[in-house]
């Protein structure tokens, strides 16, 4: 959220909620994601955390919650680049004005994150798609499997 007062210009604001008749805590781990793109992409790289806070979240019963902090200048500089760009883009687009528009700028789209830390000793689940467990590596076009792993 941009936030004038804000140091940096930028603010980011978490808004949690206990719907339970109880009181509940939580772990979390936030993250501030950056993807680099352009205007039009038809598909998006992996985003790269830019920040990642650990918070402890306690709430009462029914109790909602806004918390808000200054995120880093280093990084609101360059979410405000990155959002003045594209809103030129898309205003350019909008107008229909494609002459002037560099469809091959990139900019970069920033989101929130939010995990539950795993606790300690316990480890991740392997990764599936669509039920279906991928290979650590493909194998080579033309080449045999050379191990039952290789073959999944």
């Amino acid at each position: 959220m941009r936030v004038a007062a804000a140091p940096g210009g930028w603010t980011l604001v978490r808004t949690y909620e206990n719907e339970s008749d109880d009181a509940a805590s939580c772990d979390l781990e936030e993250r501030v994601l950056r993807t680099e793109t352009m205007q039009g992409a038809r598909v998006s790289p992996a985003p790269v955390a830019v920040l990642v806070r650990h918070q402890k979240i306690k709430l009462g019963p029914r109790e909602k919650k806004a918390i808000g902090v200054y995120l880093p200048p280093a990084l609101t500089d360059r979410m405000t680049e990155s959002d003045k760009i594209a809103r030129s883009i898309a205003a350019q687009v909008a107008a229909g004005n494609w002459s002037g528009v560099d469809l091959s700028r990139i900019y970069s789209e920033f989101r929130v994150d939010y995990l539950r830390p795993l606790p300690p000793g316990a480890t991740a689940a392997i990764p599936v798609d669509n039920g279906i467990r991928r290979p650590e590596r493909m194998a080579m076009e033309g080449s045999r499997p050379q191990s039952p792993k290789d073959a999944l």
